[in-house]
Parts: C-alpha cells; structure tokens; sequence
C-alpha cells in the first residue's frame, strides 16, 4: 500500500489521522515510545512527531508501522476517504463562504 496514494488528497490531515491511529495501537499493544524506538531505530522525539502529526513518514516507514503495528488495510483506506471528504469540504468552503464548516 502506497502512502502518496492514501494521502493524495491532504497529506497534512492524513498525517495527523494516521498518527492517531498510531499513537492508539502503541497504546494497545503497551508499546512505549523507547520500544518503539528501539525496533525502528527513530528517535522517541521523532516517533511523538509522526504521531502528533508533524513528521511526514517515508514509505519505507510506513510499511514498517503497517507491519509492526498490524494496521488493517481497511482502516487506513477509509482514513484515506476521510481526507478525500475534508478536501471536499474545504473546496466547497472556498466556492460558497455559506456552506457550514
């Protein structure tokens, strides 16, 4: 799975969807940032980025929280919707100032 194509829309919003997403799964699995850290070999500094948001992730990344995190292709398609939508909604702001935010 291609992170450019999952994030096509608005990478900034995917970003921060998909490192929610990692932030509650670390959590799941009692993972803390140094474990983490250890098996991907990013600083505890860098991984609190991609979860907050603030740090693009190579493809190379992502296929490893895919795999490490066993994040289901699903979820991260309809994450990939959900920026697809927040993209449409931000155009329409544009076009018509009265469309409810």
């Amino acid at each position: 799975m291609q992170i450019d194509k999952l994030s096509s829309f608005n990478k900034r919003f995917f970003k921060k969807i998909l490192g929610l997403h990692i932030s509650q799964k670390r959590r799941e699995m009692c993972r803390s940032y140094e474990d983490v850290s250890l098996a991907t070999g990013l600083s505890p500094r860098v991984l609190r980025m991609i979860e907050t948001g603030h740090k693009n992730l190579s493809q190379e990344q992502f296929d490893f929280f895919i795999s490490y995190f066993e994040l289901d292709s699903n979820s991260l398609i309809e994450m990939s919707r959900i920026t697809h939508v927040q993209y449409l909604m931000s155009l329409y702001k544009e076009i018509d100032e009265n469309y409810p935010a």
